[in-house]
């Protein structure tokens, strides 16, 4: 009756252990999930650990002979949770990493937009500068034209001119011409 009372006793004491142990695991897998999930992981190795867990509580209620094989699989618990928080430090580490390529790209974003700010205000200055070219452009163009305006009606006065000169050359030969004739006559 003793040693039943005593196997008893150990049995609660593993019993707490290993409550302990999964209160501990569930802990780290909770964290571990968080984690994954941050980085697309499924929740697949929760409901696994569920239903290990499940099992872990269904051979608490078993007798003496289980109790080895309850200390066997606490170690394997135990041995999870340590490979479980590995796992988890390396998440974390990861995480930074990519927290930190986040940062330099946002850093290389701002600097771009910069740099898109200050081509935008070039363009907007040329465009400026385009429109007072074509405006002057405009100016020299309509200048031309009533400077090719007044080119032509010069030339039509020229041609008017050197028509009458025609005429008057002509009246010139026509008046020596009886001149000559005159002086003749006189002799």
């Amino acid at each position: 009756m003793g040693e039943t009372g005593n196997e008893e006793q150990r049995l609660g004491m593993m019993e707490q252990r290993l409550g302990m142990t999964e209160q501990r695991l569930g802990m780290m897998e909770q964290r571990l999930g968080m984690t994954e999930q941050r980085l697309g992981m499924t929740e697949q190795r929760l409901g696994m650990t569920e239903q290990s867990l499940g099992m872990t509580e269904q051979r608490l209620g078993m007798t003496e002979q289980r109790l080895g094989m309850m200390e066997q699989r606490l170690g394997m618990t135990e041995q999870r949770l340590g490979m479980t928080e590995q796992r988890l430090g390396m998440t974390e580490q990861r995480l930074g990493m990519t927290e930190q390529r986040l940062g330099m790209m946002e850093q290389r974003l701002g600097m771009t937009e910069q740099r898109l700010g200050m081509t935008e205000q070039r363009l907007g200055m040329m465009e400026q500068r385009l429109g007072m070219t074509e405006q002057r452009l405009g100016m020299t163009e309509q200048r031309l034209g009533m400077t090719e305006q007044r080119l032509g009606m010069t030339e039509q006065r020229l041609g008017m001119m050197e028509q009458r000169l025609g005429m008057t050359e002509q009246r010139l030969g026509m008046t020596e011409q009886r001149l000559g004739m005159t002086g003749r006559d006189w002799e």
